[in-house]
């Protein structure tokens, strides 16, 4: 009888232990570039408090904002070594560790959101997931960034207005060669970098979601805004496996429990990227949207360069590009 009832003890522990109970306690550190006040900060904030609340304290994540830990590009390494917990990052930073996702960002790949949206969910996220896990990272959730447009200390309209004109790109060597088909005279550097870039004439404009546009003060340096929506813009939450890892299952469960639907934050962005510009423009900015004509002008100059991408990303891009072309084929524009 003794044994029976040591056994049931100690199946008891087990089963306790599985669901949580003896789970160990984490502090998480959160690594973004955003601020407390932009979406993708409050969005980090958000889940915080639901991590929280979901693993009843067991799991608190602290983020850190404004790039406290570090530029993307060095994070990202962080975290996959597992230094650093977690982090959000955009495209340029999660390329860096997976060059095959530069391809989302190609200039003028998607005839719309809603295709953009189907290709990436449907089509691509399964083995997106398992490359992030082969570097040491936990894919936690997709997040949105928005869509890239151009702006300049003057006015831009087509391809033939930024012959030689020194923009801010992000430290991608497929954003070059997208400007440099253009004409244009691409300069990579660290978005901490950018404002005094353009305060010194180090630069004359770059590439940037209205939105970020507009928070981050740009309008006051260059002016001009024009909505080549050029580059769609996934963002990704991360988190290094090593950490994952010392989760009870009840604890990942959880975590996973506590992310918001990537359709929220998709409609919110891109809702507040129409809402910007067309507060800016109403305010008097000019703001451009290109004509038919001039948006074909920019897809002739930019669309025969994409085959060079895939062959500068290597690895699996071929694959993933046929998988891409495969998603738009059967995805609704």
């Amino acid at each position: 009888m003794k044994k029976v009832l040591s056994v049931m003890i100690s199946l008891l522990f087990v089963l306790i232990a599985s669901n949580g109970a003896f789970a160990k306690n984490f502090n998480l550190k959160f690594s973004t570039m955003s601020s407390k006040k932009d979406p993708w900060g409050q969005q980090v904030l958000r889940i915080a408090k639901a991590v929280e609340k979901n693993t009843n304290g067991s799991v608190k994540v602290t983020p850190y904002m404004s790039s406290k830990l570090g530029a993307e590009l060095d994070v990202i390494k962080q975290v996959a070594r597992g230094r650093i917990d977690m982090g959000g990052f955009a495209l340029a930073g999660a390329s860096s560790i997976i060059p095959e996702l530069a391809l989302l960002g190609t200039p003028f790949m998607f005839d719309s959101n809603q295709q953009y949206d189907c290709v990436l969910d449907n089509h691509l996220a399964p083995l997106f997931e398992e490359m992030f896990r082969k570097k040491g990272l936990k894919l936690i959730a997709y997040s949105e960034t928005g869509t890239y447009s151009t702006f300049s200390t003057k006015p831009i309209r087509t391809p033939a207005d930024v012959k030689s004109w020194k923009l801010r790109i992000n430290q991608s060597k497929f954003s070059v060669l997208m400007w440099q088909s253009v004409g244009a005279n691409p300069v990579p550097l660290p978005f901490s970098e950018f404002h005094a870039a353009i305060q010194t004439g180090m630069v004359n404009g770059g590439d940037l979601t209205p939105t970020f546009y507009v928070f981050m003060g740009f309008p006051k340096l260059a002016p001009y805004l024009t909505l080549t929506e050029h580059s769609r813009q996934p963002g990704f939450i991360l988190m290094s496996l090593k950490a994952w890892n010392r989760f009870s299952s009840a604890q990942q469960k959880q975590f996973m429990d506590s992310q918001e639907p990537i359709s929220g934050l998709r409609k919110q962005i891109r809702g507040l990227d129409t809402m910007m510009a067309a507060k800016y423009e109403k305010a008097g900015g000019p703001v451009h949207h290109l004509t038919p004509e001039e948006r074909q002008q920019w897809e002739d100059a930019v669309i025969p360069q994409q085959q060079k991408i895939v062959e500068m990303v290597g690895g699996q891009s071929e694959r993933v590009w046929a998988m891409i072309q495969d998603g738009k084929a059967s995805c609704k524009k």
